[in-house]
C-alpha cells in the first residue's frame, strides 16, 4: 500500500499530525511540477492499494480528483484519506466513478474531545468551526451516497480509555460506519516532540484495545474493528511526499527518512527502497490485525524479513 499525497496543506492542526514533517516547509513551495512527480510515483509504485492523504485532500479538491483517476487507472483499489474539513460534495462523483472506499478521521463521540486532538488552524477556518462536525457530516454523506466509508482513530492517551472508545464505537454504529481502523499513536512528526510525551498511549493500551475488540464481538456489535500495528512496526508504512519523494517513518529521528527518486525507472527505484528500509512484515501486517504470525505458525510458513 502506498500513501500519496495530494497536497500538503491541511485545515487542521493535529496534536499528533503523523506528517507534520512532510507538510512544514512544503505548503509553501509546492507547485505543478510537483505534483507531476507524486502523479510519476504514484503509478509507478506496483501497489495493491493507493491511498489519497496529505494534508487533506479536500483543501486541494481537483489534485485530489486528479491523484484518485491516476492511481485508479494502474489498477489500484484506491482510498481517500480524509477528515471532511472541505468540499466532500464536490468528490463524490469522482470516489462513485472510481469505487473510491473513504476513510474518515475520527477520535471521540465527543466533539469537544475531538476537537482538542483535532484543532482547526485560524488560518484556514472560522472561530468556532469543528473537525467533529465535519468529520460526522462527511460520514452521513458518504452513508447516504452509497460510497464505502470507514472511520480512523489514533488512540491517544486522551481517547485511549475502555469508555472512550466504546461511546465512540456506538457513535459509528449509529452512523452506518461497519469498519473501525484504530492506530496507536506512533512518536513521529508532531507527537515526537518531548513537549506531546504525555499525549502517547499507555503501556496498557493494547490490553484496552483487546477489551473492546472481545466486548464488541460478545454484545454482537455489528462493526468490523481493525487495529493495526504501526505502534509495533512504526516503519511499515510508504508514502509518496507532495514533492514527489519516498518517505519511510524513521522514529529514531522522529521523522521521515526522504528518497529522490528517478524520471527514468522510478518503479525500481521504489522497491529498491521499499525492500531497504521498510519493515516488510508490519507493512503486510498493517490491516490484518496482526494476524500474520499466527497464520504462519498454522502452516509452517516464514514471514518476509523486517
Amino acid at each position: 500500500m502506498v500513501n500519496c499525497f495530494a497536497t500538503a496543506h491541511c485545515p487542521l492542526r493535529c496534536l499528533y499530525c503523523h506528517a507534520d514533517d512532510l507538510m512544514t516547509g512544503y505548503r509553501e513551495q509546492e507547485n505543478e511540477t510537483w505534483f507531476a512527480r507524486v502523479l510519476r510515483a504514484a503509478a509507478a509504485t506496483p501497489a495493491m492499494v493507493g491511498v489519497v492523504t496529505g494534508g487533506e485532500p479536500l483543501a486541494r479538491a481537483e489534485r485530489a480528483e486528479r491523484l484518485i483517476a491516476r492511481l485508479a487507472e494502474t489498477g489500484k483499489a484506491v482510498v481517500l484519506d480524509t477528515s471532511g474539513v472541505g468540499d466532500f460534495s464536490r468528490l463524490l462523483p469522482t470516489l462513485r466513478r472510481h469505487q473510491v472506499h473513504v476513510r474518515v478521521s475520527l477520535d471521540s463521540a465527543d466533539p469537544a474531545g475531538n476537537d482538542a486532538l483535532r484543532p482547526a488552524n485560524r488560518q484556514h477556518l472560522p472561530p468556532g468551526a469543528s473537525s467533529a462536525v465535519y468529520a460526522v457530516d462527511a460520514i452521513r454523506r458518504a452513508v447516504r451516497a452509497d460510497v464505502p466509508c470507514s472511520v480512523q482513530t489514533v488512540v491517544t492517551a486522551r481517547n485511549g480509555d475502555l469508555a472512550t472508545l466504546l461511546a465512540l464505537r456506538d457513535q459509528l454504529v449509529g452512523l452506518g460506519v461497519t469498519t473501525w481502523v484504530l492506530h496507536v499513536v506512533v512518536p513521529v512528526g508532531k507527537a515526537a516532540h518531548p513537549q506531546r510525551a504525555a499525549l502517547l498511549a499507555p503501556a496498557g493500551v493494547q490490553d484496552v484495545l483487546d477489551d473492546l475488540v472481545r466486548r464488541t464481538a460478545a454484545e454482537g456489535v455489528a462493526i468490523d474493528i481493525r487495529l493495526t500495528s504501526t505502534h509495533r512496526a512504526p516503519n511499515s508504512t510508504l508514502l509518496i511526499s507532495a514533492k514527489g519523494e519516498l518517505a519511510v517513518e524513521n522514529v529514531a529521528d522522529g521523522g521521515k527518512s526522504l528518497f529522490a527518486l528517478p524520471r527514468i525507472g522510478v518503479r525500481g527505484a521504489v522497491l529498491k527502497h521499499f525492500r531497504a528500509h521498510v519493515d516488510l512484515a508490519g507493512h503486510a501486517g498493517r490491516y490484518l490485525n496482526g494476524s500474520q504470525a499466527p497464520w504462519a505458525e498454522a502452516v509452517g510458513a516464514t514471514l518476509p524479513r523486517a
